[in-house]
């Protein structure tokens, strides 16, 4: 008998949201890949850099009580997996389908002819530098998504569907777990991207 499992999950550099969707009876025609990134500006303003970092702690995504995040990424990953039965009775995974959805939410500095070519380029490297951070946390998001469609579709059979069905959710959530830990370590390790120049001023 055939089935499909579909399992959402959106994961970012603060907290996981888990979406379990119900047994779903009617398939998908096709599985594939999908990915989607997308980027979302907020604005900051001033004339002097200690105006633009007032303007960033002011703006920017907050962080808990008096603190604030420059940058944020955030990546929502999809999964759903068939199942069919084999000759020898035995339930095996006969589709994966995986989607990855990747947000970045950055600064934006709508600058002027008056302002100084010097605070220009002070803050256009700044803001490479800071993409450059959080699109290493958007990678995170792609290589889950990968290992986990190669976990699932790895798995041999088993005897039961259910018992089948659970191992893969533990497969696909240890893969999940293994690049959340990915993400804290990479911000720590760069100081949330500052040891990559992801500072200002």
């Amino acid at each position: 008998m055939k089935a499909v499992r579909n399992f959402a999950i959106f994961v970012s550099t603060i907290f996981v949201l888990a979406l379990f969707f119900k047994l779903n009876q009617t398939p998908p025609s096709a599985y594939e890949h999908h990915a989607e990134a997308k980027y979302n500006y907020y604005t900051v303003d001033g004339d002097t850099e200690q105006e633009l970092r007032d303007s960033l702690n002011r703006n920017g995504i907050p962080a808990g009580p008096g603190r604030s995040y420059d940058g944020y990424t955030r990546w929502y990953i999809k999964w759903n997996w068939k199942t069919d039965t084999n000759q020898n009775g035995q339930c095996y995974i006969s589709g994966v389908d995986t989607s990855l959805d990747i947000t970045y939410t950055l600064p934006q500095w709508k600058y002027g002819r008056g302002d100084e070519a010097s605070l220009v380029v002070k803050w256009e490297q700044y803001i490479e530098a800071l993409t450059l951070h959080e699109e290493g946390h958007g990678e995170h998001g792609i290589n889950c998504e990968r290992e986990i469609k190669e976990a699932l579709q790895n798995l041999p059979p088993e005897d039961s569907c259910n018992s089948l069905n659970q191992k893969a959710n533990m497969a696909a959530r240890e893969v999940l777990h293994k690049w959340q830990r990915a993400d804290k370590d990479y911000d720590a390790e760069t100081g949330h991207g500052v040891t990559q120049g992801a500072k200002f001023p």
